[in-house]
C-alpha cells in the first residue's frame, strides 16, 4: 500500500476501529478529543501477539496522524515513501517525525498516546 494509500484511508480505517472496539457509534461524528483518553486506555490494557502489532500499530498511527492534523495545525508529508507530520512550533518553525514509528514503540510497549499526544501539543 501506497503512503497516500494510508493517509487517504486513515480516517475511514480509524472510525471503523474505533467503533468496533466499542469507543465510537457512526451515528456521532468523530470527537478525537473526547476518545483520546478511552482509546489511551484501551491501548495500554490490549495484551498483543506479536504478529498483531503492525496493526495496533498502524491504528495508533492513524490516532496521532488524524488528532494532531485536526487540532493542532499538523500536516502529513510524504518522503522517500514515508509518512511524516510536520506540527507548527512557531512561526516559519516545525517539529517532524515519523507517527507510524512512534505508534510501533508505542504499540510493542503498551505506551500510553494519551501521555505523548499531550506532551507533544504542550512543547
Amino acid at each position: 500500500m501506497s503512503a497516500q494509500q494510508v493517509i487517504d484511508e486513515s480516517r475511514p480505517m480509524l472510525v471503523e476501529a474505533l467503533r468496533d472496539i466499542g469507543l465510537h457509534t457512526s451515528e456521532q461524528p468523530l470527537d478525537l478529543r473526547a476518545l483520546l483518553d478511552p482509546f489511551s486506555h484501551w491501548v495500554e490494557t490490549q495484551d498483543v501477539q506479536q504478529e498483531d502489532i503492525s496493526f495496533l500499530a498502524a491504528l495508533i498511527g492513524a490516532f496521532i496522524c488524524e488528532y494532531l492534523v485536526e487540532h493542532n495545525s499538523a500536516t502529513r508529508v510524504v518522503l522517500d515513501g514515508r509518512i511524516l507530520l510536520q506540527m507548527p512550533v512557531q512561526s516559519g518553525i516545525c517539529r517532524e517525525f515519523d507517527p507510524y514509528e512512534v505508534a510501533l514503540g508505542m504499540a510493542q510497549s503498551h505506551g500510553s498516546v494519551s501521555v505523548f499526544l499531550k506532551k507533544i501539543t504542550e512543547s
